[in-house]
């Protein structure tokens, strides 16, 4: 019982407090600056990408709510096929910059236009050729890509709209 109760008290290193950064959930990229990450419309997205740059563009977008695209990097091998595909986690999601519920709840029905411009501005900072098409992937719970067709109807001939669901590489 004295070992026990020896281990209790003396088992911890370090004190920590469950309010502070990367105790209860990991540390997004504002707070980890070791973080992949990329700068759109003023948020700090945790984002990266693989493939050469001058390649067509997959972007794989995760569902949601407050997901991020870990479970998407499979989709990577795609890069063996001549892509270069693109993950990021949406603003306020998985380990990309938080802002108070305030700032998506005032937006009402414009917090879809939020969601589009993040896309916009994901394609334009990986895009080098603006010719070349694009495509983005979703899973169910994500329509950003489908709703970027209609918001941008310049977008239309570029962009091919997928759904990944079991993708199968081989």
């Amino acid at each position: 019982m004295l070992a026990f109760t020896a281990l209790l008290f003396f088992s911890c290193e370090e004190e920590r407090f469950i309010n502070e950064p990367g105790n209860l959930v990991p540390k997004t990229v504002d707070q980890d600056p070791n973080l992949p990450s990329i700068i759109v419309n003023g948020a700090k997205l945790h984002s990266e990408a693989y493939g050469h740059p001058d390649s067509t563009i997959i972007v794989c977008i995760h569902g949601g709510p407050g997901g991020d695209y870990r479970y998407m990097l499979n989709c990577k091998e795609l890069v063996n096929y001549g892509y270069r595909v693109v993950f990021y986690d949406q603003i306020g999601s998985g380990l990309s910059q938080r802002f108070p519920k305030s700032s998506y709840t005032s937006l009402g029905i414009g917090a879809l236009d939020l969601i589009y411009d993040e896309l916009s501005g994901v394609i334009a900072h990986y895009r080098t050729n603006p010719i070349k098409k694009y495509s983005c992937w979703d899973t169910p719970g994500c329509h950003a890509s489908y709703g970027l067709r209609w918001q941008i109807p310049k977008c239309n001939s570029r962009l091919d709209y997928t759904r990944a669901r079991g993708i199968e590489m081989g």
